[in-house]
């Protein structure tokens, strides 16, 4: 994993879409190489709500 990708403030949370733990980079949708500059539409959507949720 790259050093941008491990910046990631998504990476906080889990992956719903292949199922990456919370820290873990999120893969390719074959699931076979690990992506190195951004995470999943949905773990960026999840990542938001936690944000949300801890906001209040």
């Amino acid at each position: 994993m790259t050093d941008r990708a491990r910046s990631l403030p998504q990476l906080a949370v889990a992956c719903p879409t292949r199922g990456a733990a919370p820290g873990e980079p999120c893969t390719s949708h074959g699931g076979t190489r690990p992506r190195r500059t951004h995470t999943h539409v949905s773990r960026r959507a999840a990542w938001a709500t936690s944000r949300k949720d801890t906001r209040r």
